[in-house]
């Protein structure tokens, strides 16, 4: 491998987490040697603000967090709607394919994974197709993509079931009702936002949304996609124009598992430093020497803000600077002695 391959730091994922890290390394003046793969066509953005977008609050313009003349300006190698199909970890050089099924290799000193998460498929028959595209009335709701897919039918549409009543659920069914739609949410669990509120705060939450117009259907799973619209398990059928699944999502882990990295839940890694992820995330985690693995028990990376805290570089060791500190271990040796600019708390 050339010098300048040593020192390349690739990054595979263009999402939040990856616009964080990519911020400290341009500014431990790495630019140069950074070269970010997304498969997004959209420069990094805010995804958390997608059911504003939907609402019409806000221009999708207005969610870009770095745009492609800040990475010019650093010297940063961005490159979009590229796909990162297989990490040689031997040869030390990633695969990608852009839409036009061109293929290329990224040589790499440091690979760092951003993958982030793929939404959860619910097991809801009729959703699906025998060749695996999603029903023309169903849509996801987690990239920019997905938003304009979904503003574009709008027009056309009258009522709309919110798979999920999450915090996601119920932005999109807001976003949805003030478009003028008839909304229906329905979640599994026994209330609202289950992994936030208790049932008291879920049931409450559920009452003020009837209350604006629209319906809600807890202890409840969708089974079936029919003609005549979507099939509870409690027997009701809803009437609908549109199904949006917001059920969550789950790692992207299929390169770190095809690079041969112990996979579980997540990755499973050698340090809880930001080199690694946790075993619910595989957002911000660098592919690991060869040293024994150990899961890391501290908080998810699954959501923006602890992504965000992991997305960091290791600041030069004592006596080492910043590039050097930085430098990518060969095979079966040693990682460098970093202090790190960010911190976790261990669970044990």
């Amino acid at each position: 491998m050339s010098p300048a391959g040593e020192r390349r730091i690739v990054v595979v994922g263009a999402g939040m987490a990856a616009a964080r890290l990519v911020e400290g390394l341009v500014a431990r003046g790495l630019g140069p040697q950074v070269t970010v793969l997304g498969k997004e066509h959209h420069a990094p953005y805010n995804r958390i603000l997608l059911s504003a977008v939907l609402e019409g609050t806000h221009d999708a313009g207005a969610l870009t967090l770095r745009d492609p003349a800040w990475f010019a300006e650093h010297g940063v190698d961005l490159r979009l709607g590229v796909r990162v199909v297989e990490v040689d970890r031997g040869r030390r050089v990633v695969r990608t394919v852009d839409d036009t099924g061109a293929e290329a290799e990224v040589a790499f000193g440091r690979l760092v994974l951003a993958t982030g998460l793929i939404p959860k498929l619910p097991p809801i028959r009729g959703v699906v197709d025998r060749k695996g595209h999603l029903h023309p009335k169903v849509h996801a709701f987690r990239t920019m993509a997905d938003c304009r897919d979904l503003l574009a039918v709008l027009p056309d549409a009258r009522r709309a079931v919110v798979v999920g009543g999450g915090l996601l659920g119920l932005q999109v069914a807001r976003a949805l009702a003030g478009r003028g739609l008839a909304c229906e949410v329905v979640e599994g669990s026994e209330h609202l936002m289950s992994r936030q509120l208790s049932a008291p705060g879920g049931q409450a939450l559920a009452r003020d949304l009837r209350r604006l117009g629209t319906s809600v259907y807890t202890g409840s799973r969708a089974v079936r996609l029919t003609d005549e619209g979507l099939v509870l398990d409690n027997g009701f059928t809803l009437s609908t124009d549109l199904v949006i699944l917001t059920a969550g999502g789950r790692p992207a882990m299929a390169l770190a598992r095809d690079a041969g990295l112990t996979v579980r839940r997540g990755v499973v890694v050698d340090s809880p430093s930001p080199r690694s992820t946790t075993p619910r995330s595989t957002r911000s985690a660098t592919v690991p020497s060869s040293s024994t693995p150990r899961v890391w028990r501290g908080p998810p990376a699954s959501s923006h803000r602890p992504g965000s805290r992991r997305a960091c570089w290791p600041r030069s060791s004592p006596g080492r600077s910043a590039p050097t500190a930085a430098r990518a271990a060969s095979p079966g040796s040693a990682p460098p002695t970093s202090t790190w600019p960010c911190s976790a708390s261990r669970r044990r």
